[in-house]
């Protein structure tokens, strides 16, 4: 793994020479990743036509473009770059912003792809060095090809020379400007919708929770729930926006109601797992209003710890789940979401706790099943009265253990959305740095990306360097959560 010089997504700096025109588009500027991904491409188009590409310069420069895509899309899936109005460009929707620094060589990517008669590329899959050679070489000058649509056809011709896996389009620049605009009109990046819709689940569980807490039906904003969990489920689809979805569950934020924070870390680990169980659609959001409402019991009934053993004491679950029952019977949601938030409510602590202890005639909703080990997992990785919290990955090791309390295939479900090392982990590495784990499950193929937050000198990075950590052979140990308090907000940036 080499972490050094490996971009993050922080924001580029403030230039006070900006145009002010680009004030109104602030919430599209792009962070150091995109601005070191289409650096490293302007670079090798550059060398490109002035040396040969067995030349030594021209292979350290392809050897960096390989190096910077492949890191950008094993986060991102794709780098989708295209000039806009005012020669802008944007980098999966972000725009790279134009100062002091980073003018010319955005200048110089613009003109490359003027010249090649295109205005914008989209690139994914796995490139290795002999596709890099292809996709520059595709920008060399075509003989006899003296128009614009004449020069793209020939870049079309050499990019679809590139093997597979690697995947190369490029697109004519009135289509690029069309979708540039697309994304002028109404983008956020994917953190910052992530970062959203966590809060916005957060407050309308808050809302539904307090009306149950006063007697009244909990369904005081039943319909921006359901178009809140839809866009959600949408939204999922963009690895990016999981990740930081996910990395939200981190999060303990003082003030708010904690009952409602844990159901809305609830219900996204809910909604993830449904998503990779290939769920419909309107099913993945049943789901998550069920588990956004698991716990309306809680709104007036304490934790109580069981003398005999490190769990909660079952006359507390069962007036808890007898509340959630009775909390969930005063709603007015009687649609399929509306009789799910009922059966998990009552349902969610009877495999694992068994309560209610009544023998009853059939096995658990699969509903109630995946919220009672999403649940599990978070009152596991936050602490309960009398247990402090636990790591991520001590959490999942925790219920792993416990087969016959959270079944093993559920478990196994919450690890492939959070990773084998799931995000949150902070460990140590044989060459001395400490990083966190800000993605990695099945969608990443279980490979942890990593931010670095501290130098093997002991100095922390301030770069928050980003990185693919390739094989558990790299790490020395876990450590505790509590050896850095900042380790939080590298999961979100």
């Amino acid at each position: 793994m080499t972490l050094h010089g490996a971009p993050g997504d922080s924001h580029l700096g403030e230039d006070d020479d900006a145009p002010e025109q680009e004030g109104a588009l602030a919430f599209l500027r792009a962070g150091r990743a995109e601005a070191a991904l289409l650096a490293r491409l302007s670079s090798a188009l550059r060398v490109s036509r002035l040396h040969a590409l067995d030349n030594v310069a021209a292979r350290e420069t392809l050897e960096e473009l390989r190096e910077g895509l492949t890191r950008f899309i094993t986060l991102r899936e794709r780098a989708l770059v295209l000039v806009g109005e005012g020669r802008r460009v944007y980098v999966n929707g972000r725009m790279v912003r134009s100062g002091k620094a980073s003018g010319t060589w955005l200048e110089d990517l613009a003109d490359l792809l003027e010249r090649a008669g295109a205005g914008g590329l989209l690139l994914a899959g796995a490139w290795d060095g002999p596709a890099v050679r292809d996709l520059v070489a595709a920008f060399a000058p075509p003989p006899g090809a003296s128009g614009p649509a004449a020069r793209l056809e020939a870049l079309r011709a050499g990019l679809g020379r590139i093997g597979a896996p690697a995947q190369a389009q490029a697109f004519d620049p009135a289509g690029a400007q069309a979708l540039a605009q697309e994304e002028e009109e109404g983008y956020a990046s994917e953190s910052h919708r992530a970062a959203y819709y966590f809060a916005r689940l957060v407050a309308l569980a808050e809302a539904g929770y307090a009306a149950a807490r006063a007697g009244r039906a909990p369904d005081v904003h039943t319909r921006h729930v359901r178009q809140t969990l839809m866009k959600v489920v949408d939204a999922l689809d963009d690895p990016l926006f999981e990740a930081r979805l996910i990395g939200c569950g981190v999060l303990e934020p003082s003030g708010g109601d904690p009952v409602a924070l844990h159901a809305a870390r609830v219900a996204v680990l809910a909604l993830v797992m449904g998503r990779l169980l290939g769920l419909p659609r309107g099913s993945v959001g049943d789901l998550g209003f069920a588990a956004l409402f698991h716990d309306l019991g809680r709104v007036d009934a304490a934790h109580q710890a069981d003398p005999a053993g490190d769990r909660e004491a079952r006359a507390g679950l069962e007036e808890h789940v007898v509340a959630g029952v009775r909390a969930a019977l005063r709603g007015r949601t009687y649609a399929t979401s509306g009789l799910l938030r009922l059966v998990v409510g009552f349902e969610h602590h009877r495999v694992a706790d068994d309560a209610p202890a009544e023998a009853v005639l059939r096995e658990p909703h699969a509903f109630s099943q995946l919220v009672a080990v999403a649940d599990a997992f978070d009152r596991l990785e936050h602490g309960l009265p009398w247990r402090a919290p636990v790591s991520p990955a001590e959490a999942l090791q925790t219920l792993a253990a416990e087969p016959e309390r959270y079944e093993p295939a559920i478990v196994e479900l919450l690890i492939d959305a959070l990773g084998r090392t799931p995000r949150g982990t902070l460990l140590q590495l044989r060459s001395g740095d400490v990083v966190v784990v800000v993605a990695g499950g099945a969608r990443q193929g279980h490979r942890p990306i990593v931010r670095r937050l501290q130098l093997a000198t002991g100095a922390p990075d301030p770069a928050r360097s980003l990185a693919v950590l390739d094989g558990l052979g790299l790490v020395a140990a876990e450590l505790d959560p509590d050896v850095r308090d900042d380790w939080r907000d590298a999961v979100l940036v």
